[in-house]
Parts: structure tokens; C-alpha cells; sequence
């Protein structure tokens, strides 16, 4: 296999939790991977992008339920669906305009 980016070669090891059987050695590769991770800091830069990941999911994610909850875009919204379920609007056109008018209630 090719060497990963945190260097970190995968092993294969056997263990039963219901047996309590080789955790102790599965205990000791988990310990040697973040050992060798956070010392080339391939764990650091993987917590890094967890970070910047949840920052911008966490702005979508309001930034969504904030234009969602308005009740001027909910009765909007449902005119864009009846509009284009009379294919009288596209849906870019549709979303084009919501987004304008959510601008205009900011």
C-alpha cells in the first residue's frame, strides 16, 4: 500500500471485547498511532480541518434555519413552488429572487 500521509502503516490485530481478549494490544496501537501523529503533526492538522469544517457548517447550517424561520421566505418560498410547479418560473429565477428578498429583510 502506499505510505499515508500521517506516515502511519495500518496493522492488523485481533481482539474480542467479549472475551477480553487483546484489548490491551489494541490499546498499545492506538497509543503508538497518536503518538506518531501528533509528533509529525498530521494529528494537529487534522484537528485543523475538523475545525474548519465545523466552522462553516455551523455558519450554513444558521445561516439556513435563520432563512427557513423568516415567515416573509416561507410564504415566498411557497409561491416560488407554485410557480414552478406551473413552470411559470425556473428554479434558479426562484432562488435567485428569495435570496434577493431575504437581502432585502437582513
Amino acid at each position: 500500500y502506499p505510505t499515508k500521509e500521517s506516515t502511519w502503516k495500518p496493522l492488523v490485530k485481533i481482539a474480542s471485547g467479549l472475551h477480553q481478549k487483546g484489548i490491551d494490544r489494541i490499546w498499545e496501537m492506538l497509543e503508538t498511532y497518536f503518538k506518531l501523529t501528533q509528533a509529525n503533526g498530521y494529528f494537529e492538522q487534522l484537528r485543523l480541518e475538523q475545525n474548519k469544517h465545523w466552522l462553516l457548517q455551523t455558519i450554513q447550517g444558521q445561516l439556513k434555519a435563520d432563512f427557513y424561520a423568516n415567515p416573509k421566505i416561507k410564504q415566498a418560498l411557497a409561491e416560488k413552488i407554485e410557480a414552478l410547479e406551473r413552470q411559470e418560473v425556473s428554479p434558479f429565477e426562484a432562488a435567485f429572487d428569495l435570496l434577493q428578498l431575504h437581502k432585502e429583510i437582513s
